[in-house]
């Protein structure tokens, strides 16, 4: 990412400006002081856009930005109250508007249907046909292995929730009402709602 070269480049010089300036400046402190407050912006700047890189769009200022607000299963749609959730924490990270793995966009609901440079990433309503999950349970050293070896891995109860999703037809709109009471997306999806009410953020 060029912004993260540019500003890890800035803030190399700039350190170095400052301890120049620090041994053989005048000793006027305000100017030490102003210059080392740029230092710190670009290193601030360099962090930001390499953790972009690294974990995806506004990871270090997600926390600050989720709503506590309960989620509502009258109002949101199966896939925003469980699977979302699930994606965001374990594949967004490389797949995003600014890192896309394969050119994967998972982050919009509209380019993830789209797929990526190797065509859609699910078949509705066939899990074991579906690139996402032969690549999921693919050896972890394997090349392919989503997520790559070295990020945080899907847990079974993950995969098994993604494996219904697509198996009932990979819709982003439909409500848990929308779904028969028998299909086992609606007892996972109730699972997650029962971990998050007790305030449990991972399912196992």
């Amino acid at each position: 990412m060029l912004q993260h070269k540019v500003s890890g480049v800035l803030f190399s010089f700039m350190s170095y400006g400052l301890l120049l300036w620090f041994r053989f400046g005048n000793d006027d402190l305000r100017i030490f002081y102003g210059l080392g407050m740029v230092v710190f912006i670009a290193l601030l700047i360099a962090g930001h856009t390499g953790s972009i890189l690294t974990h995806g769009v506004n990871y270090i200022l997600a926390p600050l930005m989720k709503s506590t607000a309960a989620k509502d299963p009258e109002t949101q749609s199966v896939y925003e109250l469980a699977v979302r959730p699930v994606l965001e924490g374990k594949c967004f990270s490389c797949h995003n508007e600014s890192k896309a793995k394969g050119k994967l966009i998972m982050t919009s609901a509209e380019k993830f249907r789209q797929g990526g440079k190797s065509g859609p990433a699910w078949v509705a309503g066939e899990p074991d046909s579906s690139r996402m999950i032969r690549y999921i349970h693919l050896p972890l050293e394997h090349d392919d292995h989503m997520p790559p070896d070295g990020k945080p891995q899907l847990s079974s109860f993950e995969i098994s929730l993604l494996e219904s999703w697509i198996r009932s037809g990979a819709d982003f709109q439909q409500k848990l009402t929308d779904y028969p009471v028998s299909d086992t997306l609606v007892t996972l999806t109730q699972i997650v709602l029962g971990a998050q009410q007790k305030g449990v953020s991972n399912v196992s």
